[in-house]
């Protein structure tokens, strides 16, 4: 899973030395709580964030803070950027992850980007999101794009029915 190498990327370059005054890191995740059709639902990421910050916490203390983007069992877009909002007002975070599903993390990622706060998501898949220069400057999908799905398409090959 990319999130875990990602998060233990970060606990490398921080050398696992703690400098001299240096505070927490903190995580905010904006995921689907319960419904385990999101592939990325928080019960299915979860144990993977769980053992990141448990390697990343050898280096240097994690904050991790939760929120669920889910209403009524399905990604809600407009609980997402609102939590993400309350997350950065009252808790600042140094690192965004989720949201996965397209709508709710198009907003995410837009106030991410206004924030210059690194957001990553397995999610967001749409094509739109390769627009770094504008909207999307701090987004990182570990998770497939269409662009990428799509040119993986063009090298399968076509075997002709019998």
């Amino acid at each position: 899973m990319a999130l875990p190498s990602l998060l233990l990327l970060v606990a490398a370059l921080a050398g696992g030395v703690r400098p001299p005054g240096a505070r927490n890191l903190t995580l905010a995740v904006v995921l689907p709580e319960h419904n385990l059709s999101y592939a990325w639902a928080w019960p299915r990421v979860g144990p993977a964030v769980a053992l990141a910050v448990e390697a990343l916490g050898r280096a240097l203390p994690v904050d991790l803070r939760f929120v669920s983007s889910e209403l009524e069992g399905a990604c809600s877009e407009y609980l997402a950027p609102l939590s993400a909002v309350d997350l950065k007002l009252y808790h600042d975070p140094d690192l965004l992850l989720g949201p996965g599903c397209v709508y709710p993390a198009a907003s995410v990622a837009r106030f991410a980007s206004h924030w210059r706060l690194p957001l990553l998501t397995a999610g967001a898949v749409a094509s739109g999101f390769s627009a770094k220069n504008d909207h999307y400057r701090t987004l990182v999908r570990t998770g497939p794009s269409a662009p990428k799905l799509d040119c993986i398409g063009d090298h399968v090959p076509r075997t002709p029915k019998s």
